[in-house]
């Protein structure tokens, strides 16, 4: 397409709340299909757009142009007169960037304007202007601007004054006066009012068309977001294309054609946006500087700047490491040092090591990464890395110039500790120099749905069936849209669902609030709010960019995350000191211990994050590491660890994982000494972490499997957490669903005063309005009350009565608790002989409740059937059964389909009971339903040895629970001899002796027997047989599988049953 000559100079995109519907995507692309060389975006008091305009723009080759539309005061008001002003009377005025100069000026306004919000809008005072006008080009703005106020209301000598200082704040050169086409005699008159003004000063002219869509066809869209009532007037019945405007006149993103057409009159006008657009020569690659100014954390004697404290304090901990430093370690610290200084990063270092020194004195654990520092000798002599790199043979990797101006450094320390530290860090700058580094969350679909509905005006009905009839609609796409405004424009009402929906589907998805990201903050040396963008936070500030574009300016930045594994290590040395052990802590985890590398050799890993991968244990047990740098080595091989990976996606270095290794490592120490501590820990924030609730549910299994008691929650003993009690672990009160920290706490509260001892006593010493039905039930459901010597079933019979009697008593008499006596207790507490639920019954109650079964092993149910059908335990499949197929029960604990061991036919991997399970592409097709976490499964396999270990290569998976229901349907099993191939005499035989040995209740019938096999088909059919898998597949190695037919109740053969197996 031919390129425009045209530059739209004022457009919003939808980080203007409000009124702006197209992201800055959007913008950029369908400026480049009408030709456009650059585009301006002038969002409402925000530079929040900036970081994806820009680069939507460089996408599409396009000049991107940063402004921004602010309010502001009017000139002849003062800030300390807006109280008295009443309704504050904002204005709007277009400005855009130049230069460098100009863009930090801009930030520094648009700062300012969110410092004076107060919660309310955002704004500036005219003369704040004055202070922050350099590199800035005015536009005089749109029917708000007001220049437009004071021609519209006739004040002659106020224009004049208006005018004659705004040339003077910007200079003639810079101050445009803006035309915007409306459908109206009188903004005519203005229009020609501004011509004739510019002409008389000699400023400049500007057309702009005001943009807030797209397309002509998005006005409704426009409408919608402004909660304008004009499409409405018309009646909910009208046609909604009765009250849009010509496209002549709509704020869509016009064309140069169409932008001439507009302004016909005024071509000069149009010209102008070009010349202005070539004014801007700001690109972001001027800001995106190294960082070099000192930072305000140290006041460093005469003559000693923040490299010679750093080289000092750096050779004095190397003398005290190593005495006399040997050549090797000099030359080490001077390439260190020499890339320090080329990247000016002293003074962040510095920080860093201040930051360490804090978490140290205060005895948190924490993980530092960063790309350059994790390999550096420097960091680890200022104590940022606990592991010697010189003794772990790891090269520095110095930044290069190709590297981030200045990649941040991240902290991971354990979940608690985060908002202290962050309080640490906002103490280190004053108040003006630091700022949370902010994300905007995006508008929920239902939210956006309902504010749709309300500006429909839809009564609760429509609503609800307006959301039902869209919730599985995908949304429309441009040009679906624009074909759908064409055809039912003349049509369709305004209240129409497809209408309504139309209009979502222009709007979804879009940001809405911006909020802090937890733990991350950015810095500087100077006041903050005039480097980038910044919105007050209640006592802080919060930035517009987000993170990534924050890195990309070069800002000095800190990542302080958490960190689960460190959780768990937090947790577990906590218990092993109330265990009797108080002196122990982290570092009493010796790396050269011999039973945890004996542990970590068999696999045992479950609990510990960063090795609980397939296989990082499959490696484990082939590898048997018996060091650490073994132990590292291990790690590298399996592959980054999903914790470790960077957002470069670069391949693992010793470096990056060392540190990982080391947590790690510390959990195998404690777990292989202190089991109980540690799984407790782990159990904790396993759960915690819910959105894996999956992975928790297995620890559980494994936990159980190490033959540690897992106790059901208990009303008077479990804590908020799970707990250690001796050798085994309470469930915590936490896991029972429905029990929020609200309803926790109250029964916390109410016990110092004794522990409770029934249903009554609860209800009584507790708030029913926070511990009410739901929560009782659920309790009594996980088994939380079963020390009250009731069974679950007359608990929940009484449960209803109890908690309306002292509810009712309660609300009559506002008594305390002390007016219910002793008998109305014990009447209350008192339960008709209900038999308890089956143990099937009480299993789902506590899946229901707690996620998981809690008083039994999940697998006993199936323990019979497995023991019959001859499968082969975890602990008795050794690797002496290699090549043999054998049959197994259980769960899958973890899945993988990447890996090093995903080669050949093999597409995925599977822990299964702690063993090595290889799945085929067929395989894994074929029993998808039953490959699945926390099902109970039977698989069948060849077994394989991995090292010592076994592993199996599966060829089918079922899952127990329908195979028990399928076996249990089968009435007769037939067997026809007559083949083919035709069965002998000696076959039949070897088939007896296998029918022989799977005992059950499931008929055989025997068809065309061969000759001499009367009577051993008639002992055959005297059998009961157990027909499942195992015996299938023993048959078919005898005669066709065709031969064998499945009858259940039906008369007709159930062919079906095997065509699954």
């Amino acid at each position: 397409m031919e390129k425009s000559h045209f530059v739209h100079l004022h457009t919003h995109s939808h980080f203007s709340h409000e009124d702006g519907v197209p992201s800055p995507q959007e913008l950029a692309r369908e400026a480049s299909h009408l030709g456009f060389s650059a585009l301006a975006l002038t969002d409402h008091n925000t530079l929040a757009g900036i970081p994806s305009f820009t680069e939507a723009c460089r996408q599409y080759s396009i000049k991107p142009i940063i402004g921004c539309e602010l309010n502001i005061l009017p000139f002849q008001m003062r800030i300390p007169a807006i109280g008295a002003a009443g309704d504050k009377p904002f204005h709007h005025a277009t400005l855009i960037v130049r230069n460098k100069q100009g863009f930090f000026n801009l930030i520094k306004l648009v700062s300012r304007a969110h410092k004076n919000s107060d919660d309310g809008e955002p704004f500036i005072a005219f003369d704040d202007l004055g202070e922050s006008a350099e590199g800035l080009i005015f536009l005089t703005g749109c029917q708000r601007g007001e220049l437009y106020s004071l021609l519209k209301e006739a004040r002659v000598e106020d224009t004049e004054e208006y005018l004659r200082r705004l040339i003077q704040i910007f200079g003639r050169n810079n101050v445009f006066f803006e035309l915007t086409l409306e459908d109206s005699e009188r903004e005519r008159t203005i229009n020609g009012r501004m011509v004739q003004l510019a002409e008389f000063l000699g400023a400049g002219i500007v057309a702009t068309n005001n943009v807030h869509y797209i397309l002509p066809e998005d006005e409704p869209v426009y409408m919608c977001l402004c909660g304008s009532g004009a499409i409405l007037e018309a009646g909910a019945g009208a046609p909604f294309g009765e009250v849009l405007c010509p496209s002549r006149y709509t704020r869509h993103l016009a064309s140069e054609k169409e932008m001439r057409e507009k302004f016909r009159t005024h071509p000069q006008a149009v010209e102008a946006a070009s010349a202005i657009a070539e004014l801007c020569e700001f690109t972001l690659e001027d800001v995106r500087t190294n960082p070099i100014a000192r930072l305000p954390l140290h006041d460093f004697v005469r003559g000693q700047d923040a490299y010679s404290y750093l080289w000092d304090k750096v050779f004095d901990a190397a003398t005290m490491r190593y005495g006399p430093i040997t050549d090797k370690i000099k030359d080490r610290l001077n390439e260190e040092f020499d890339s320090v200084k080329r990247r000016g990063f002293a003074h962040y270092i510095v920080f860093l090591q201040y930051l360490a020194e804090y978490l140290k004195k205060e005895k948190i654990p924490f993980i530092f990464r960063h790309e350059s520092l994790n390999s550096s000798l420097i960091a680890h002599l200022i104590s940022l890395n606990e592991l010697d790199p010189i003794k772990y043979h790891v090269k520095f990797k110095a930044l290069t110039q190709e590297d981030e101006n200045h990649p941040a450094a991240q902290m991971e320390i354990p979940n608690d500790f985060i908002d202290s530290v962050v309080r640490h860090l906002r103490e280190m700058f004053s108040p003006s120099s630091i700022c949370e580094v902010g994300h905007f969350q995006p508008w929920p679909r239902a939210s956006l749905l309902h504010f749709i509905a309300q500006w429909a005006r839809l009564s609760s009905k429509d609503f609800e069936y307006f959301q039902k009839s869209t919730s599985d609609k995908k949304t429309l796409k441009k040009e679906e849209y624009q074909k759908f405004i064409a055809e039912k424009r003349s049509s369709l009402p305004i209240s129409d669902p497809d209408f309504l929906f139309a209009i979502f589907s222009r709007l979804y998805p879009r940001p809405r609030f911006l909020q802090p990201k937890r733990g991350i903050l950015a810095f500087c040396s100077k006041e903050l709010e005039s480097v980038i963008p910044c919105r007050k936070n209640e006592d802080t500030f919060i930035s517009e960019f987000e993170e990534e574009f924050i890195d990309q300016l070069g800002m000095h930045s800190i990542r302080i995350s958490p960190n689960m594994t460190l959780d768990i290590l937090k947790t577990a040395v906590d218990w092993v000191r109330k265990q009797g052990n108080p002196r122990f802590s982290l570092n009493s985890a010796d790396l050269a211990d011999a039973p945890t590398y004996e542990r970590l050799g068999l696999g045992f890993t479950e609990g510990i994050p960063p090795f609980e991968s397939i296989t990082f244990k499959s490696l484990l047990r082939k590898n048997r590491p018996a060091s650490f740098l073994e132990l590292v080595k291990t790690l590298l091989e399996s592959g980054q660890p999903a914790s470790a990976k960077a957002a470069s996606n670069k391949s693992p270095s010793i470096s990056s994982l060392l540190s990982l290794c080391l947590m790690g490592f510390r959990c195998a120490y404690i777990k292989t000494h202190h089991p109980v501590s540690f799984l407790t820990a782990a159990l904790t924030h396993f759960y915690k972490k819910n959105n894996n609730m999956e992975n928790y549910i297995s620890l559980v299994r494994q936990t159980k499997r190490l033959g540690i008691k897992i106790l059901p929650p208990s009303i008077n003993d479990s804590l908020w957490d799970f707990s250690q009690e001796g050798e085994n672990i309470r469930s915590g009160l936490m896991i029972v669903r429905q029990v929020g920290e609200r309803a926790g706490k109250n029964i916390f509260n109410a016990r110092p005063s004794g522990s409770f001892d029934s249903l009554a006593d609860i209800c009584q010493r507790t708030d029913n309005r926070v511990v009410n039905y739901r929560v009782l039930e659920n309790l009594i459901k996980a088994g939380a009350l079963d020390s009250f010597g009731l069974r679950r079933s007359q608990l929940l019979h009484i449960l209803e009565n109890t908690i309306t009697f002292f509810k009712k008593e309660k609300e009559e008499v506002n008594a305390t608790l002390t007016l219910f006596g002793e008998e109305d207790i014990e009447r209350l507490s008192e339960a008709p002989d209900i038999p308890e639920f089956t143990t099937d019954e009480l299993m789902q109650m506590e899946r229901e409740t707690a996620g998981y079964v809690i008083t039994r092993y999940p697998l006993e149910p199936f323990t019979s059937l497995l023991k019959d059908m001859h499968t082969i335990s975890r602990g008795d499949l050794t690797a002496k059964h290699s090549g043999m197929e054998k049959f197994i029960g259980g769960f899958i604990d973890y899945i993988e389909e990447e890996g090093p061991f995903i080669t050949g036919d093999t597409v995925m991997l599977l822990d299964f009971e702690s063993i090595l399970i290889k799945v085929g592409k067929e395989t894994a097709e074929r029993y998808k339903s039953a490959l699945k976490l926390n099902l109970p499964i039977l698989i069948g396999g060849v077994v394989e040895k991995l090292g010592e270990f076994p592993a199996l290569s599966a060829n089918c998976a079922f899952v127990l629970e329908d195979l028990a229901e399928k076996i249990k349907s089968l009435r007769k099993i037939v067997i026809n001899c007559a083949g083919p191939p035709a069965i002998s005499y000696d076959t039949l035989r070897r088939i007896h002796r296998l029918i022989k040995e799977f005992p059950g209740e499931t008929a055989l019938e025997i068809l065309n027997v061969p000759e001499g096999g009367g009577g051993l088909a008639r002992k055959i059919a005297k059998l009961k047989v157990l027909f499942c898998p195992p015996l299938y597949y023993e048959l078919t190695r005898l005669l066709p599988a065709q031969s064998i037919r499945p009858y259940t109740a039906a008369p007709t053969a159930d062919d079906a049953i095997l065509a699954g197996w």
